[in-house]
């Protein structure tokens, strides 16, 4: 029965040793001696890491993992694209928001100083037929 460490270690090498005594910079044998089950805590922890793709290991991101750019759940995957275009698309509708508001302000005083100036140009009219 493999073990855990076993299942993450060829989940990141696929059982290409080499290449993992040339990730960490150790030979053939200490790869070997690690995957038959004597492998250094920092070593598990730092493989765990890898397999898991930086995710944390409780819930609901215990079945989660990152696969290049693409991040692997239950339900399906998505992909680094994907959340950065959620990320863009909620930043133009803060922002977008925000335009709008002030918008909807600016033209209230706009409307607003029309009116005065109309009232004005009344008044001033008024003034300028009782003087004539």
């Amino acid at each position: 029965m493999a073990t855990e460490f076993q299942t993450n270690f060829v989940r990141v090498f696929a059982f290409n040793y080499k290449a993992a005594a040339d990730h960490f910079g150790v030979t053939l044998r200490t790869i070997y001696r690690w995957f038959d089950g004597n492998p250094p805590l920092v070593i598990k922890r730092y493989v765990d890491v890898m397999a898991r793709g930086w995710l944390p290991q409780y819930e609901p991101f215990s079945n989660w993992r990152i696969d290049g750019t693409d991040i692997h759940f239950p339900t399906g995957k998505v992909s680094a694209f994907d959340v950065e275009f959620i990320e863009q698309y909620k930043w133009s509708q803060r922002t977008l928001t925000e335009r709008f508001k002030n918008r909807q302000l600016n033209q209230r005083e706009m409307l607003e100083s029309v009116e005065r100036i109309l009232d004005e140009s009344e008044k001033l009219k008024l003034k300028l037929n009782n003087v004539v």
